[in-house]
C-alpha cells in the first residue's frame, strides 16, 4: 500500500507543480530560507 501510494505521487504532475509553487514562495520568503533548502534537497 506504501508503495502505491508513492508511485501514484511520483507520476502525479499536479503533485510535483504543488511542490515547485511551495518552493517559489519559500524563496520569496527570505526568514524561511532553512526550509526551503530542507525541501529543495527532498525533491531532489
Amino acid at each position: 500500500m506504501c508503495n502505491d501510494y508513492h508511485t501514484s505521487h511520483s507520476n502525479n504532475p499536479n503533485f510535483i507543480y504543488l511542490w515547485r509553487l511551495l518552493i517559489i514562495m519559500l524563496i520569496l520568503n527570505d526568514s524561511a530560507s532553512n526550509l526551503n533548502m530542507m525541501l529543495i534537497y527532498l525533491t531532489m
